[in-house]
């Protein structure tokens, strides 16, 4: 059996960044929550379910907003339920998607890691690809 070139964990940091700066792109660096431009170290991607609890939803871009540092540290992280109430209240159907794909733990493995990197490298968007390799 030929080895990969990289370990699972090297895959999931670098598409982890790609799927930051993929919400933030989507979401124009608008904070999702105040509305306010964020650039740099402000564009905060924030995961909507939390990694440590949903890993399989962490290179998800559904799961990932585009919030003010102000916003994601004193707001989301902080009142958790009313941070809640809000997302279901603006995205309605991306909550739902969320909730059904979290039902289920699909581990994406090593070989739909690589092909997700690699789609991403030859300039496939990285939500459709996403899309494409996890449904299969």
């Amino acid at each position: 059996m030929a080895t990969k070139p990289h370990n699972r964990t090297w895959y999931i940091k670098k598409l982890s960044e790609v799927a930051r700066k993929y919400a933030k792109e989507r979401d124009g660096f608008v904070c999702q929550k105040c509305g306010k431009e964020s650039h740099g170290s402000n564009a905060h991607g924030s995961h909507i379910l939390c990694v440590g609890q949903h890993k399989n939803m962490e290179l998800n871009p559904d799961n990932i907003k585009c919030l003010c540092y102000y916003c994601h540290m004193n707001w989301w992280h902080k009142d958790v339920l009313f941070a809640a109430k809000w997302f279901i209240e603006k995205f309605p159907d991306r909550y739902d998607r969320l909730m059904t794909e979290a039902e289920f733990d699909n581990r994406i493995e090593l070989e739909q890691l690589e092909e997700l990197y690699n789609a991403y490298k030859n300039g496939e968007d990285y939500a459709n690809a996403y899309s494409r390799i996890t449904a299969s």
